[in-house]
């Protein structure tokens, strides 16, 4: 047994643990092109119509891997942490009908629309998107590890030219 001595007090050694699990932040935004236009307006601040405004939290996101907590949850510009325990895991972003229906209602409202594109998920951080699976990203974490997994979903709308 090991005994240490600390300014004039005796102290036992004690076993440290490390960590079993991980943790994973994961924030979402959502962002619509071009900027300051009447329908981008109505998407990201609710002006213009009461329900075409689109937010992080109208859609679902969802963690697999060993064990995450929580391991599904509404989409939040402030990070929600997932515990998880080691080894790779998905992270997948789902819009609800929500969605859809808040960009039917900006295609039939706002004049001048061709197309409204999106929204799209862009993955980054510590997670990364899965080619051909574009609503999808994965990674791999230890023990003890912290990361971030960003999504941001662009909305695209084309004017009639």
């Amino acid at each position: 047994e090991n005994v240490y001595v600390l300014n004039g007090t005796t102290a036992e050694s004690c076993n440290f643990e490390t960590p079993s699990t991980g943790s994973l932040s994961v924030t979402k935004t959502v962002t619509c092109a071009p900027v300051n236009t009447p329908a981008c307006d109505a998407i990201i601040s609710g002006t213009g119509l009461p329900e075409g405004q689109i937010t992080p939290n109208d859609f679902n996101i969802t963690v697999t891997g060993n064990n995450p907590n929580p391991s599904s949850f509404n989409g939040s510009s402030t990070a929600v942490v997932v515990t998880l325990d080691p080894g790779p895991y998905n992270v997948t972003d789902i819009g609800y009908p929500s969605v859809s229906e808040a960009l039917s209602e900006i295609f039939d409202e706002f004049q001048g629309i061709s197309s409204i594109l999106g929204p799209t998920p862009i993955f980054s951080g510590d997670c990364e998107q899965i080619l051909g699976f574009s609503q999808r990203a994965n990674g791999t974490i230890a023990a003890g590890e912290s990361q971030t997994c960003n999504i941001e979903n662009a909305i695209i709308i084309n004017a009639m030219t």
